[in-house]
């Protein structure tokens, strides 16, 4: 991706930590800060909301439309805010570009 100036992203998905994703967490950051590739944990995100609000159930803890959200805003906000896109900004659908060479989301 350096190559054709494409940048990377690593979102590691995680609602609540345990010792597996840790380790996870630990390997991918390493590896980010050697390689120089963007890692974000989604984890920070979920703080003092209540889990069982953002999934679908007890025996299905995939997120529900507002764990998506969460973890969608964060996504898009940290692409914007590390210039790999930007955000349709106001009323009047102008973009909001930190950079010029980001790619608009909406």
């Amino acid at each position: 991706t350096r190559q054709q100036g494409i940048d990377f992203a690593v979102f590691l998905y995680r609602m609540t930590p345990n010792d597996i994703t840790d380790k996870l967490h630990s390997d991918i950051s390493g590896i980010a800060d050697s390689q120089g590739f963007l890692f974000i944990d989604t984890l920070p995100w979920f703080e003092g909301v209540h889990i069982r609000s953002v999934i679908n159930s007890f025996v299905d803890s995939h997120p529900n439309s507002e764990g998506h959200r969460i973890i969608a805003t964060g996504i898009a906000d940290n692409l914007a805010e590390h210039r790999i896109l930007c955000r349709f900004a106001g009323d009047n659908n102008s973009l909001d570009c930190a950079d010029e060479g980001a790619f608009p989301v909406d």
